[in-house]
């Protein structure tokens, strides 16, 4: 069986479990998922210095969570027609300019505006689910899957951590360290392994 989803029109026989394909994706994943934490664990603190209450906080954060809702399938059907690598790389720049207005935010109504874009970035997690699905072996996909969801728990703890330990400068610190963290994720997107997120041909 074919399938093919990508932009490049040549193909290549996948073995399962590349690791050339596959651990690209795992290191994306951790990075974003790292600078996740890295905000979450300070939101709360930043939202209250701008004058946010218990109420503000938790519409932004319910806003973020709707909009990640709302966009997902969305980007997760575009991943199919465009190709995993341009949505991925469109999200992870929409992820960096959401960080970049939260860091530099003068009000409440910045910091959700940022959240919400963010929230909309969030949804590249299905596209970078279904590239594993797209690229491993039928009988080996379930334990991609899970290397993949490790990969998210290992970023949040290294993601909390950071922020733990930025904070004590400023609460602003982890928000500009979790921005790099998402270049970082950006240029794997762009350059990790050969020809990434390209067109596939595999065999189940």
């Amino acid at each position: 069986m074919n399938t093919n989803v990508y932009e490049n029109t040549d193909s290549e026989t996948i073995t399962p479990l590349n690791k050339r394909r596959i651990l690209p994706v795992f290191l994306l994943v951790g990075l974003y998922a790292a600078s996740t934490a890295a905000v979450m664990s300070v939101l709360p603190f930043y939202i209250r210095e701008m004058g946010g209450s218990p109420l503000i906080i938790g519409i932004i954060i319910a806003t973020e969570a709707f909009s990640q809702f709302c966009a997902a399938p969305l980007i997760g059907h575009l991943s199919d027609r465009v190709g995993r690598k341009r949505i991925l790389i469109v999200t992870l720049a929409i992820a960096a300019i959401s960080l970049l207005l939260l860091a530099n935010a003068q009000c409440i109504l910045f910091i959700l505006l940022a959240r919400t874009l963010f929230g909309i970035s969030a949804g590249n997690l299905s596209a970078t689910a279904a590239y594993i699905a797209d690229c491993t072996h039928v009988r080996n996909r379930r334990q991609a899957i899970g290397i993949l969801t490790g990969c998210i728990g290992l970023g949040g703890i290294v993601g909390a951590g950071v922020s733990g330990w930025l904070s004590s400068i400023s609460l602003s610190a982890p928000i500009y360290a979790a921005f790099i963290l998402v270049l970082g994720a950006a240029l794997v997107a762009i350059w990790g392994g050969k020809r990434p997120f390209h067109n596939i041909t595999y065999h189940r």
